[in-house]
């Protein structure tokens, strides 16, 4: 049975976005300024606009004292406070920051994810495929089956590599989702962190996955599908790539974002059939200050009449 849990990551676990190897400050603009056990306080400018983003891992108690140290409200300043600690989504609706009530995010607003699963790589293959939903594995050797085989490189060819920045714009058109900035990809690429998987069947380029490592764990960040969304091939290609982490040392497999924990969400349905635990990673909070939410909101509304 997949366990589904409502609490934070257990000691076992901690979240990859937690590692400093991560990437805010390398790759998204981010500037550390504070990195200590269990809170990490990033920066980043836009214009003349503050960005902070807190991630923290201590309990309430804490984090309302460290809150109150960091003087990071200002009329341009935007605050995201991550609590990856003891409290679910559901159990504090609001942060108290340098006297200001801080809401926990909408949706639209977060910039972390809700929940993630994760496969645990530190067991047995037999017990990794077992842990795997039946659907899954019946389609996963009917596409072996059709003659789809799954290859992985380090430094995929321009080709490949344009075919899946071509499949991601389609489908960020299609879904209303944001562009993926090419030149970032391209750098992890570079730094070896970023590796990619993908499911062909002859020469037809089935399914692409890009998966970032840090340490002993890694996370699946993108993938994009062809024609034929039914083929077994994501199916497929995830169990391949939970071979290839196993091989290489790998302890943990997380399989990203999960907007919701419902039956309803197909993202959740499939990630879920993946044989990982689930994991509640912790209300969001989000502070904007009114001036500057009239203005996004307005940039969000001109954004989609274009």
């Amino acid at each position: 049975m997949i366990r589904v849990s409502m609490m934070p990551l257990t000691d076992s676990y901690k979240s990859i976005l937690l590692d400093a190897d991560w990437g805010y400050q390398k790759y998204y603009g981010w500037k550390s300024l504070i990195e200590r056990s269990g809170l990490r306080l990033f920066k980043k400018n836009v214009g003349p606009v503050r960005r902070y983003l807190v991630l923290s891992q201590l309990n309430l108690d804490q984090l309302a004292i460290e809150l109150t140290k960091l003087h990071i409200s200002s009329p341009l300043s935007i605050i995201t406070v991550k609590d990856f600690s003891n409290q679910h989504q559901g159990c504090y609706t609001e942060l108290l920051l340098d006297g200001l009530h801080v809401p926990q995010a909408d949706d639209a607003d977060r910039l972390l994810n809700k929940y993630t699963f994760v496969v645990n790589l530190n067991q047995e293959s037999d017990r990794l495929w077992a842990n795997m939903h039946s659907d899954n594995k019946r389609v996963c050797r009917k596409a072996i089956a059709s003659g789809m085989v799954v290859e992985s490189v380090s430094s995929p060819p321009n080709e490949l590599l344009a075919l899946f920045f071509e499949r991601y714009r389609t489908m960020a058109n299609e879904r209303s989702l944001a562009s993926l900035n090419e030149k970032i990809i391209n750098q992890m690429f570079d730094d070896g962190r970023l590796r990619m998987h993908y499911a062909r069947n002859a020469n037809n380029i089935c399914t692409i996955a890009l998966v970032y490592s840090v340490a002993l764990k890694s996370i699946f960040l993108y993938g994009v599908s062809g024609d034929h969304k039914n083929d077994g091939s994501a199916q497929l290609l995830h169990w391949k790539i939970i071979e290839h982490l196993k091989r290489a040392g790998q302890h943990w497999y997380d399989l990203g974002g999960v907007p919701e924990i419902s039956d309803s969400n197909g993202i959740y349905r499939f990630k879920r059939s993946l044989g990982g635990e689930g994991f509640d990673l912790g209300p969001e909070y989000y502070y904007c200050p009114g001036i500057l939410l009239v203005a996004k909101r307005a940039y969000k509304k001109l954004r989609s009449m274009l």
